[in-house]
Order: structure tokens, then sequence, then C-alpha cells
């Protein structure tokens, strides 16, 4: 974990257990509304249908760590270094010479949500630790919770192999859970080169017969779709309830309204997919949940979104054809609101 290469606060809750924990907690002990442990990269938060913040969590392969603690890039000293004496980040790519090769620095992040026991059996799931820094909790004591996480999304981030005319990058493919959410009526598709772009939210709703998913509920249809939850009028950052739904605070109901405790319809984030996933992908994960569904394995219930990699990695191809790759794309329980006009 970055916490563990680059140092973090200690968290405040017991783990005889020894879980893995999701530590939401701020170098300087107050509010911070940029906390990655329930943020997204554009600083907003994920409402699953339960009313619970979605959790993120990211990590980095052996080699990666190797590279940075290497190269002193995990202090700030280290790193002002490095700068002066005019080096280049260059982490280290795999290797390709033999099918066994080593793999090059390797990043992944995580998405999770948390479920019941009844939904297990559909998940990859882990027992897990949430430790919630007291600032962060609408009584401003910490939070100490075990709970079952649910793995909805992932990407994984590889340094590719340096061959030939390949130019250094990392190259990104992204999964998710298929109860996430549904797809657009009319979701962009990939081949459509004036479609393909980032578009209002307006234009993205699910299909009239879209049934309720981990981040869509069909009584909340009237809602518009990736929209991020807003702040009520006492809160500066987004607080954890002391119990479920942890972000109660922050639900509506079907018109929009703040929802009261109790109340039986209340709505998290409507998420819809805008961007269709690729062609090919679409053959890709057909197979594979095939394969993977012989063996009951979980992973039957997960598909690749699809795979991008930098525009320098080779030459440009122009408008999308068979042979290309989506230029946009996003992971709707990570990127969920990149997707807005």
């Amino acid at each position: 974990r970055p916490e563990d290469v680059f140092g973090g606060p200690s968290g405040q809750c017991d783990n005889p257990k020894g879980l893995p924990t999701f530590y939401l907690i701020s170098k300087s002990g107050a509010q911070d509304s940029r906390d990655e442990g329930f943020i997204q990269a554009t600083g907003q938060p994920l409402i699953d249908v339960n009313g619970n913040w979605t959790l993120f969590e990211r990590r980095m392969n052996p080699r990666e760590q190797q590279y940075v603690e290497g190269h002193g890039l995990n202090s700030y000293s280290g790193q002002q270094s490095f700068v002066e004496s005019k080096q280049v980040v260059a982490f280290p790519p795999g290797d390709a010479s033999r099918t066994d090769g080593e793999p090059g620095a390797i990043e992944i992040k995580a998405a999770w949500r948390i479920i019941d026991a009844s939904q297990a059996s559909r998940y990859f799931s882990i027992q897990a630790l949430i430790d919630v820094q007291g600032a962060y909790v609408r009584d401003g004591n910490p939070l100490c919770a075990e709970v079952t996480l649910g793995l909805v999304g992932l990407h994984i981030i590889q340094a590719n192999i340096l061959q030939g005319a390949l130019l250094p990058q990392f190259i990104w493919s992204s999964f998710e859970h298929v109860d996430n959410a549904p797809f657009a009526a009319q979701a962009c598709a990939a081949e459509d080169n004036n479609c393909y772009q980032t578009i209002a939210n307006s234009q993205c709703p699910a299909a009239s017969s879209a049934s309720d998913a981990s981040f869509y509920q069909s009584a909340c249809a009237a809602l518009p779709v990736n929209t991020p939850p807003k702040l009520n009028g006492q809160d500066s950052a987004f607080i954890w309830e002391r119990q479920p739904p942890y972000a109660g605070a922050y639900l509506t109901t079907p018109q929009g309204a703040a929802c009261s405790a109790g109340d039986a319809n209340c709505c998290g984030t409507q998420v819809s997919h805008c961007w269709a996933v690729y062609d090919l992908t679409q053959q890709l994960n057909a197979s594979w949940q095939t394969q993977l569904k012989a063996i009951d394995s979980v992973f039957a219930n997960y598909y690749l979104i699809g795979t991008n990699w930098g525009a320098t990695i080779e030459p440009e191809l122009g408008k999308f054809n068979d042979a290309s790759v989506p230029a946009f794309m996003a992971n709707g329980t990570m990127e969920t609101y990149v997707q807005a006009g």
C-alpha cells in the first residue's frame, strides 16, 4: 500500500483478527475532503443503493516498491534530491524474453462496497476493518467497523515491455462487476467518432427497462445519473454516520429532496454507463466468462471495460476502426463523474 511505502498516520482501531484495514485518516487530523479512501479522483464520493460509501484502495507490486525506495522517492527530501540531480523517473518494464519473465511495475486501484452475507457468493469478497478518524464521523469519535466488502471495480496498471520502437508507457485495464449499473439507453458506440467524447449526463439516462443494481434504483429513475451527492448545509466535508447507512445524511428522495431517516425510498448515486464496451472487448468478455463459469469462479461475474495506453506508445491511428482501442472509457465505480458534460 502507498502508506506502507511513503508513510502515514496510524489507525485508532484494535485489529486482533489482523483484518485488511481501510484507513480513513488525514495527516492533519482535520477533515480532508480529498481523502482517497472514499473520495474519487474527481473529488466526490459514490453512494450505493444501501446508502453506504464506496471504498477505494491502491497498491503497488514489489518491483515498483523497490524502485521507489531504491531511488529515495518515498520521502520529500529524496524526491528533491532526485530532481536536483536531473534524474528521470523510469519505472522498470517487464521481461518479455521468456514466458515466466519478471513483471514490470504494477499498480492496482480497487473499489469495494459493503455487502451482506447473502450477497457474498457473487463477489470476490473479504472481511475487513474500516478505521474512520473521528473528524469524519458525525459524533466526532473514531468509527471501527468490521464489514464484508465485495469488489466492484478494479484498475490494473502495468509498465509496458520496452520492445522495438515502443515508448515507455503504462497500460491500463479496467474491470467492473456485472451488477454495478445499467448502460445508457443510447450508450455511445466505440466506433462512433462523433459521439465518443465527454457527453452531458442528461443525454445518458439508463434504459427505461433498467433493473435495480448496486448503484442504480429503478424507483429513483427520475433523478439525473452520474451526479455526485451534495454536501448539506451543516457539513464542510462528507461525513460518516455512526451506524449504517453510513452515507445516510446525503441520500435523497426519488424527487431529489433530502431523505429523512426511516424513509422507505431513499436514493444513493444513480449510475449509468454512457460509453459502450468496445465490440471486440465484449467478445473477449463472453469467452472468459464462459470459461470462468465452467469452473464455478466468482470472477465470471466481472467484465473488462477496456484497455488504454498513452498516445505515444504507437503511431496515431486516426479515426476509430476495428483494430483500435477506446480513446474514452470510464469505470463506473471510480470515474463515475467524468462522464458528465
